[in-house]
């Protein structure tokens, strides 16, 4: 799915595809051919739960969810 995401947002990058197409294709109820983008290079660089973690703060541990403890090894391995 989020390759498909990454594949439509390069089409409308390029404009080969109306913005407008966004809101249509991420209707779960629409059906739209995507170009799927390469698995190779995509990388998911940072996850951010600022709403999450303030939602659910009372159930989480006093720090809730981050990956800062990471932070070094995810910049080794894009090297």
């Amino acid at each position: 799915q989020i390759r498909n995401m990454i594949g439509l947002a390069f089409q409308v990058y390029q404009g080969r595809a109306p913005w407008q197409v966004i809101p249509v294709a991420l209707n779960a109820r629409c059906k739209v051919t995507i170009p799927m983008a390469p698995a190779l290079g995509l990388l998911l660089d940072e996850c951010i739960f600022v709403q999450y973690n303030r939602k659910y703060k009372r159930d989480l541990d006093a720090t809730g969810i981050n990956y800062t403890d990471f932070h070094h090894d995810k910049e080794a391995f894009k090297r």
